[in-house]
């Protein structure tokens, strides 16, 4: 019984939030009455899994999701949208550093970009990307860049 106090203390004592020190300090409590009754052994740290209605074991702290979604971080994206740092992107969006970038938009140094991507920046929708740089009026017949001013 004095493992149970010692554990308590310990919850209590530790720099968690009050709510979480409740829960495990009733989970330990918990586990003494269950061992007391022969139900189990008494450890708080190591809960026993949790498991869905169907019968399937799940983390408690990811969500249920429905067939047709997946989870994302803490989320359920539905089908079609795309899982980008913990948050879901629209159908046709795409993950940018933690960004959702819209169709048609490039990702670019942590940006998302309405043009193509030079050399660590962002060109504008009719630029193009040549020799590093972002120029108006593109790439000659021969394959060389063109200055914006010919």
């Amino acid at each position: 019984m004095s493992a149970i106090f010692d554990d308590v203390s310990r919850i209590i004592a530790s720099p968690i939030s009050r709510r979480k020190a409740l829960a495990l300090v009733g989970k330990a409590t918990g586990g003494a009455v269950l061992a007391a009754l022969g139900l189990g052994a008494a450890s708080w740290a190591s809960p026993s899994p949790a498991y869905d209605d169907k019968g399937h074991e799940h983390d408690d702290d990811k969500p249920k999701c429905g067939p047709n979604q997946t989870v994302c971080g803490k989320t359920c994206c539905n089908s079609g949208q795309t899982c980008c740092d913990g948050k879901c992107c629209g159908s046709g969006q795409s993950c940018c550093s933690g960004k959702c970038c819209d169709p048609g938009q490039t990702c670019c140094n942590g940006k998302c970009c309405s043009g193509p991507c030079c050399n660590g920046k962002c060109c504008e929708k009719n630029q193009v990307c040549c020799d590093g740089k972002c120029l108006g009026q593109g790439v000659s017949k021969n394959g060389k860049c063109r200055p914006d001013d010919d």
